[in-house]
């Protein structure tokens, strides 16, 4: 017992300074100030500013590039001032009028799903199938190609000075007004061209909307209908613009 006793006293000076020294540590840490950890965010830098995701090529340098697409295989066609362009990542491969393109510069490209390729000049439109180019574009007019596209359904819908021929399988059929179609019809009667009407008339709740339908533009003009009130109403140009319906005049 007088051991244990013993042990005990002797310990109290460490006891004491084991508590004296946690209080002090207490007080140190509450006057402290304390920060949270922030939360890491990833910072990515924009990709078209990255200089190595670009690459250039020489071998269009000079050379008037005017339209791109990418066929089905991967390979990159280019429009260039004397013709197309195919690149397949190895060999670079060289089209001009002699073969086979309608035309020398190639404003507009554009390829299908099953491989072909299309190429617009001012003069009309040709095809790349199956190793070789096709003229596409009928009669002995100008058709002056603004722009190609891919259709839904497969069909390649090019964009003329005469308006919009959709090209199939089936045929190439021409929509445009009807006095285009009656100037076709004696420059290029092997053209089947479908009139398309000078304006269309949509009904809607909000008034009826007239669409002009001359060389592809949309004129945008609202025609007034009458209410079972007897009040004429006409949308305004702004949504923000809501002025009262006025009375039909007799």
């Amino acid at each position: 017992m007088r051991t244990y006793l013993t042990i005990l006293l002797r310990s109290i000076p460490a006891l004491r300074s084991i508590c004296v020294g946690g209080c002090v540590g207490v007080c140190l840490l509450w006057t402290v100030p304390a920060y949270a950890v922030q939360p890491y965010t990833p910072v990515h830098p924009d990709p078209l500013t990255e200089k190595w995701r670009w690459r250039t090529y020489p071998e269009l340098s000079g050379r008037g590039l005017k339209s791109m697409t990418e066929a089905s295989d991967g390979s990159l066609w280019f429009g260039v001032d004397d013709g197309v362009v195919r690149y397949d990542g190895i060999e670079w491969v060289d089209y001009a009028e002699e073969d086979g393109i309608y035309g020398s510069s190639v404003v507009t490209l554009c390829a299908t799903r099953d491989g072909r390729v299309y190429a617009g000049t001012d003069l009309g439109v040709s095809r790349f199938r199956q190793g070789q180019w096709e003229r596409l574009s009928e009669g002995d007019v100008t058709w002056g190609v603004n722009r190609l596209s891919v259709g839904t359904d497969g069909d390649v819908w090019a964009a003329t000075v005469w308006g919009a021929m959709r090209m199939s399988e089936a045929g190439h059929v021409l929509y445009s007004s009807a006095g285009i179609a009656e100037a076709l019809e004696a420059l290029a009667p092997e053209v089947r061209v479908v009139a398309v009407p000078d304006a269309v008339t949509v009904k809607r709740h909000q008034g009826v909307h007239q669409f002009g339908a001359s060389a592809g533009r949309r004129t945008g003009r609202k025609e007034p209908r009458e209410s079972a009130k007897g009040y004429t109403r006409v949308r305004p140009p702004s949504h923000d613009d809501r002025r009262p319906a006025r009375p039909v005049e007799n």
